[in-house]
């Protein structure tokens, strides 16, 4: 539960003590929770973690914790918002954060036990722009399935101007990082943008991706691109 002063996230640093930390846990994602009714979040405060496929999470949960706060990816390193950017939390509006916490073990080993953490820097100095979080892909669902025996699958995420022009001013966005995510599956990434029909040069383009390398990648002062009407990720 967050406190009543209003502050900005600028910096992640993640913990894992040991290689099976290292190996085991997969990422990280912290919302922020929009609820008129926190009768339900107050209940889990305290309680033991709860499976992100549960009943409780899927149903209740994910649709009201949905606005992105931070994340992080295996392969992951310190990671800090430059100094003119910060995520504004508006306590009087939010006041939970659901952590998930994506663990690793296609070998299903047993017995794996260890710690893992992040140290989350706040600041109440307001920075001079207002950051946030755009998700661009291929929503995960039961249907998100690669067919049998396939060689080469291509998916496709579309962000459309009818979305952007909802959320996003005319005059764009500036882009000050980036992050390709997939999972061990994913071979080649790409991100491309456009304005007014053109395109744009590609935001990502990641022909060798690894999934055990999800850096964000920042942007130079000088590099950092403005976000037109449309976005689509493959």
């Amino acid at each position: 539960m967050l406190t009543d002063l209003e502050f900005v996230f600028m910096q992640l640093e993640v913990f894992l003590e040991n290689e099976d930390a290292e190996k085991h846990t997969h990422h990280f994602a912290a919302t922020q929770c929009f609820m008129d009714d926190t009768a339900k979040l107050e209940e889990l405060i305290g309680q033991p973690a709860l499976d992100c496929e549960s009943p409780i999470v899927v149903n209740e949960l994910k649709p009201r914790c949905r606005d992105m706060l931070f994340g992080w990816g295996i392969g992951g390193e310190l990671t800090v918002l430059p100094d003119h950017v910060g995520i504004e939390v508006r306590p009087k509006e939010v006041y939970y954060v659901m952590l998930e916490v994506h663990y690793d073990n296609p070998d299903e080993l047993p017995g794996i036990v260890y710690t893992t953490g992040f140290d989350v820097y706040f600041t109440p100095d307001l920075r001079p722009n207002e950051g946030a979080v755009l998700m661009v892909g291929a929503h995960v669902a039961p249907s998100l399935m690669i067919p049998p025996l396939s060689s080469d699958f291509l998916m496709v995420g579309h962000c459309s101007p009818e979305f952007t022009s909802r959320y996003v001013p005319p005059e764009g966005v500036n882009l000050v990082s980036v992050n390709a995510h997939s999972h061990i599956a994913g071979r080649k990434t790409r991100l491309r943008h456009f304005r007014n029909g053109v395109e744009l040069p590609w935001l990502v383009d990641d022909q060798n991706y690894d999934s055990n390398y999800q850096q964000v990648r920042e942007l130079s002062r000088s590099e950092e691109r403005r976000v037109g009407k449309e976005c689509r990720s493959r």
